[in-house]
């Protein structure tokens, strides 16, 4: 007899998907850092950008640490207005994002799957809706002829 699959623990499901999420950080980083079309300040914003997830503020302090908040922004905003630098960025999420939608319907475990569909879908600014549906039904149509 076949013992029942023992479903993983909340902290083991979590621990899957940051791992999932940071191999997927540390490619796309790898990728950003021998990137040729960058010049060496880009590439170390973008892969701090990422590792910062996505904040751009996080990610001038980390390449350049004695910059005030207000100094972090307004390089985090020339960087990210620069187009090659905003078409690396969009590249290189699009592979988060992807990394994400294959845990979100292929992952085994089912709490993985809702994590990281939940994740998506939150990321794509959707909230939660409750939909009413009401419906009307004849007794004669219920029962048998």
């Amino acid at each position: 007899m076949k013992k029942p699959e023992k479903k993983p623990t909340k902290s083991a499901q979590n621990r899957i998907i940051r791992s999932n999420i940071a191999a997927a950080k540390v490619e796309v980083i790898q990728r950003a850092a021998s990137d040729k079309e960058l010049k060496p300040k880009e590439k170390a914003f973008i892969a701090s950008y990422i590792a910062n997830g996505l904040d751009g503020r996080n990610a001038a302090k980390a390449i350049r640490p004695y910059l005030t908040d207000a100094g972090a922004d307004t390089l985090a905003n020339r960087m990210k207005s620069r187009e090659r630098v905003l078409n690396k960025i969009s590249q290189y999420t699009d592979t988060l994002l992807e990394n994400a939608y294959s845990l979100a319907t292929g992952a085994e475990s089912e709490q993985v799957r809702a994590k990281m569909t939940i994740d998506l879908l939150d990321r794509a600014n959707i909230k939660e809706q409750t939909v009413k549906v009401s419906a009307s039904v004849k007794l004669e149509d219920l029962l048998p002829d």
